[in-house]
């Protein structure tokens, strides 16, 4: 199959709200993180260098994005309440579309940070970032 690069034109994150998958408007700077292979160390005490050994627990991934924030859209009003209402202990199944011709990502996360900045002459933004509570589920284009 050859190399075609995709454009981001098209993509977009979605939530979960009441089992509907709902665009979340405004998107921007999207980040997934791959989940994190980790080891221990085996070494002995006195050894010189430390021995590593795979340990078969990897840490889930992440999911960033940015988005122009308007308090009074029902979805953004849903991101940050959810976020209030305890972020880290509500659950919520997030989708990540690569472009529109794209595959798709999909996990169960937490709410880790919704910070809200603004600059002079610019519009209100939120930055969100969210822990993943399992593996990205990856769906490629049909």
């Amino acid at each position: 199959m050859p190399y075609e690069a995709q454009s981001t034109l098209g993509s977009k994150v979605q939530i979960a709200i009441t089992a509907v998958d709902t665009d979340i408007p405004g998107t921007q700077n999207i980040t997934i993180t791959g989940e994190d292979n980790v080891s221990f160390e085996t070494g002995d005490i006195a050894d010189d260098v430390n021995s590593k050994k795979a340990s078969g627990v990897a840490e889930p991934g992440t999911l960033s994005f940015s988005m122009l924030f308007d308090p009074s859209d029902t979805v953004h009003k849903h991101l940050q309440s959810v976020h209030n209402t305890g972020g880290s202990g509500v659950a919520v199944d997030m989708t990540v579309f690569i472009s529109a011709t794209g595959g798709t990502r999909a996990a169960t996360c937490n709410f880790k940070k919704f910070d809200l900045k603004a600059e002079k002459k610019g519009g209100w933004m939120a930055d969100v970032e969210m822990e993943c509570l399992d593996r990205w589920t990856i769906v490629d284009p049909s």
